[in-house]
């Protein structure tokens, strides 16, 4: 094997991140150790030594539109020696999962987006999950941080029958764009406009992660991806909460209410 090129004229963009329009192809649980792209431990980010191994559900994401497939994305519970995994990993015995773990949040905005309650109550992960549709992509962390794992934004269709069949999600509201923002305002103007669209439209349901769906599926219409993208990571932002109030709408965690 030849020693590869250092020049940076010859470097790659790197893999593909797992965002758009992707199904669950895979579900499972299983212990997850952390380990580089060589192969060694991940270093614990506060203090000495290796980032310890965690219980985990493991997705496999297919991209609909490529067919490119992102295995093994990981959704950690805990630690281990609190869950015991059935041999094919479909279920999960032990404590209660943490609603602050990665899955549970995981869980909790599935139900946000409209998942089905009555298949909360399926217990194998497989059968839950595997065949559901969605938007996916990073979200903003309460910190400001982009999250490292990718989340559904918008889902559009529920996993069918234990054949595979694939049931379309009922279909939500189009939500209509906005009158064009005038070339220089703040796009958090067409956000404002958004938020109180929904509010109209759902009063009582409307959320901040309903308001980043929405944004969405602007796509196509008078602003650029970029321009959109920037208004979903900025729609956490105080400045945003700021703008909402002028407007007056204040939030409930994360509804949006009329002041």
């Amino acid at each position: 094997m030849s020693p590869i090129s250092l020049n940076p004229e010859d470097f790659s963009e790197g893999g593909e991140f797992p965002r758009g329009t992707l199904e669950i192809t895979g579900a499972r649980f299983g212990i997850h150790e952390f380990i580089d792209r060589d192969g060694n431990p991940v270093k614990s980010s506060y203090g000495e030594g290796n980032v310890a191994p965690s219980m985990a559900a493991i997705l496999d994401l297919t991209n609909v539109d490529s067919g490119t497939v992102f295995p093994n994305r990981v959704y950690t519970i805990g630690q281990p020696s609190r869950y015991t995994a059935s041999m094919d990993g479909s279920t999960l015995e032990g404590e209660s999962i943490n609603r602050n773990s990665n899955f549970g949040k995981f869980m909790a905005s599935l139900l946000e987006l409209g998942f089905p309650k009555d298949r909360m109550a399926i217990t194998n992960i497989h059968e839950m999950l595997v065949g559901m549709v969605a938007q996916w992509d990073q979200v903003q962390q309460p910190d400001g941080t982009q999250s490292k794992g990718v989340f559904p934004l918008e889902i559009y269709h529920l996993p069918g029958s234990q054949n595979g069949a694939v049931t379309p999600a009922p279909v939500p509201t189009p939500v209509p764009v906005p009158e064009p923002v005038p070339a220089g305002t703040d796009m958090f103007a067409l956000g404002v406009q958004t938020a109180q669209q929904l509010m109209a439209d759902h009063p009582g349901e409307a959320t901040r992660q309903k308001l980043s769906a929405a944004i969405f599926r602007m796509k196509g219409g008078p602003y650029s991806e970029e321009q959109l993208i920037a208004l979903v990571n900025g729609i956490y932002d105080e400045q945003f909460v700021t703008a909402l109030a002028d407007a007056g709408i204040s939030m409930d965690g994360e509804l949006f209410c009329q002041s």
